[in-house]
């Protein structure tokens, strides 16, 4: 979460950004291939195909990691390192 609120670009700065919630991310799952598609024209990073970490805690010290582009949810510890992908709010 850390890493996704001090993120910035150009034309962005730091506080703009947040790590997504889980339901977030199923619309990412949901949108992955036009999405790419579209950042791809953009000429931007894509959503590559990994575990994304989410905001959403299933307990003191455990948190929903999604598995893009595919829609499975994993419950683990918060420990474990995956991916984030920050998001902008519109």
């Amino acid at each position: 979460a850390e890493y996704c609120n001090t993120y910035s670009t150009a034309g962005t700065k730091a506080g703009d950004w947040f790590l997504p919630s889980l339901e977030e991310l199923k619309l990412l799952a949901d949108n992955f291939s036009g999405i790419n598609s579209l950042l791809t024209v953009l000429g931007k990073p894509t959503i590559g195909d990994e575990y994304y970490w989410s905001s959403s805690e299933s307990s003191d010290s455990g948190a929903a990691l999604q598995e893009l582009p595919l829609d499975v949810t994993h419950f683990i510890k918060k420990y474990v390192s995956y991916h984030v992908r920050p998001v902008l709010a519109f």
